[in-house]
């Protein structure tokens, strides 16, 4: 990683976001910065875009019903891995746009990061419809492809308090991450 090469005594600490509290976490510096759709951010907050996110449709290779593209009435017949950050959640921004066709579709497993959702899908004959970043490159066992539907992506971004906005090390770090 570029950054540890630039910055080998920097420490970063991961952690899973709670909205509610994060502009509490930011003033009281528990937490320097954020990586999530601005749009979801706390209006105190500043932010800065980083890019735009799109939705794949992900099958596993040799998945019986699904090879090379997908239909509605493929996507709408097969059992979905939905994502939900706070667990349980069975809806998503596929139902917005099934629902907006009177279509729907079959939700058998919420899980609550996209980073399991691939390894799921490979291992099953379920389909699922994540970030295009997640999957980028990894055919081996899945096949991508492009949605049936049109369901709206998401942006990403950094998100940080006044406070630490001229700070020169998270400055650095934000100008890093951005580029």
């Amino acid at each position: 990683m570029e950054i540890q090469r630039e910055a080998p005594k920097l420490r970063l600490s991961w952690k899973q976001l709670y909205v509610p509290e994060l502009v509490g976490q930011m003033e009281r510096g528990e937490v320097d910065l954020a990586v999530m759709t601005p749009n979801t951010a706390p209006k105190q907050l500043l932010t800065h875009p980083l890019f735009d996110e799109r939705y794949v449709v992900i099958v596993r290779r040799g998945q019986p019903v699904v090879q090379g593209s997908i239909d509605i009435d493929q996507l709408c017949a097969l059992t979905h891995v939905v994502v939900s950050p706070r667990g349980g959640g069975f809806t998503g921004p596929a139902d917005t746009a099934l629902s907006a066709i009177g279509r729907e579709r079959r939700v058998s497993v919420s899980a609550a990061s996209f980073l399991i959702v691939p390894e799921l899908i490979a291992r099953s004959d379920q389909v699922a419809l994540v970030p295009e970043r997640l999957v980028r490159g990894k055919t081996r066992d899945l096949q991508i492809l492009e949605p049936p539907i049109d369901v709206t992506g998401f942006s990403v971004g950094l998100v940080w308090h006044e406070r630490s906005d001229v700070e020169p090390a998270q400055v650095w770090l934000r100008g890093r991450l951005a580029a």
